[in-house]
């Protein structure tokens, strides 16, 4: 392997396990849909909801791409440290929640249920090949969790305001 291989194969290493995020021994997506969670959180207090769903969009490309470098190398189909997927997932799932905890914390665990159990159209699309299925099921996943909140904020639907700290 050239230098400059090895050096793409480093990065995208770093990139697509969210170093060190997926290296854990277990939970490595929980643990990363914590985390960009909470970087959700902070980006839509800070610059808002819009920003935060770029930062989605941004990660999930990147993560795309160094996935696919990735996965060529270790030749697994879908190996367990790749979280990238979790973490641009679940940032498209925080920036519908907003400033609310309440809508955050929620957002936290539908995706989360959605990614694990993977209903209907999440399990097609992670039957995709390559890094098309790694990437895609969570985006999916993270987009019908944002619908989910944004209908139940928008139409008040769940009685939270005694939860609000």
């Amino acid at each position: 392997m050239s230098d400059k291989e090895n050096y793409k194969f480093k990065v995208s290493r770093i990139i697509s396990t969210v170093w060190p995020l997926g290296l854990f021994p277990f939970a490595q997506g929980t643990i990363s849909s914590i985390f960009a969670a909470f970087i959700g959180y902070l980006t839509n207090i800070f610059f808002g909801s819009n920003i935060t769903l770029l930062l989605a969009i941004l990660v999930g490309i990147i993560g795309y791409f160094s996935t696919k470098i990735y996965i060529k190398k270790i030749k697994k189909k879908d190996p367990s440290e790749v979280v990238i997927d979790e973490f641009s997932g679940q940032l498209i799932a925080t920036a519908a929640a907003g400033i609310s905890p309440f809508f955050n914390i929620l957002a936290l665990i539908l995706f989360r249920v959605l990614d694990i159990l993977k209903p209907g159209i999440i399990k097609k699309v992670e039957n995709l090949d390559g890094e098309s299925g790694i990437m895609m099921d969570d985006w999916v996943a993270g987009f019908i969790t944002a619908a989910i909140i944004i209908i139940f904020s928008t139409l008040d639907l769940i009685q939270y305001k005694w939860l609000i700290i």
